[in-house]
């Protein structure tokens, strides 16, 4: 029996990351364009829980005029109460993440601020400018420091997911003399966090 699987209509840059980055061997019964496709499907979100609209767009059968009317209205019995208007599709305004997601997305920003301003804390230690660098080597995948360009670790990443912008990413970046005035432009309060994080939150 076939499964099915709700997928985005544009690749998001995991599923091209899957896509581009997949060396495993195909089985016998299927050709490496398949075995890709499994990689990015592998590699898709998932769909957004459904919810209820917050209005539905109604259009008057005679006169063809349309109305956007609150969710709560149609509860009400507007529709009822209107039988010349009919109901034609749901309305969204833009969810807002579930809270268990927005506690991940702080936690991953909280663990790439803490490596940036682990790097910092070490750069003015040790008067250097050393910043990240994405390396792969065989069977290993890693990040580690590097000297120039001094990337921060999301520049880093990004140079790694999206090698096409890869030298436009570089150019953007900060060059050695200007990189640890520009830092605290350019991540307002990461330093404190860094130095906060490093002395045990204190």
């Amino acid at each position: 029996m076939t499964e099915w699987r709700l997928v985005p209509v544009e690749p998001t840059p995991e599923m091209e990351w899957a896509a581009n980055n997949h060396h495993s061997l195909p089985t016998a019964h299927e050709d490496h364009r398949i075995s890709i496709y499994r990689a990015m499907l592998a590699a898709a979100p998932q769909p957004p829980a459904a919810q209820e609209p917050d209005a539905w767009l109604f259009q008057h059968e005679e006169t063809g005029l349309t109305q956007c009317v609150d969710h709560q209205q149609v509860e009400w019995g507007f529709e009822r109460n209107n039988p010349r208007w009919q109901k034609i599709r749901p309305l969204y305004v833009h969810p807002a993440p579930a809270d268990d997601r927005v506690r991940e997305l702080e936690e991953d920003r909280a663990r790439l601020d803490w490596l940036d301003s682990v790097n910092l804390h070490m750069n003015e230690r040790n008067g250097s400018v050393y910043g990240w660098k994405y390396d792969i080597n065989h069977n290993r995948a890693s990040l580690t420091d590097h000297n120039l360009p001094a990337l921060t670790i999301r520049e880093a990443i990004d140079c790694a997911r999206f090698p096409e912008k890869a030298g436009e990413i570089i150019s953007a970046s900060v060059k050695e003399g200007a990189r640890r005035a520009d830092f605290d432009r350019r991540f307002p309060g990461v330093s404190e966090r860094a130095r906060a994080a490093l002395n045990g939150g204190k």
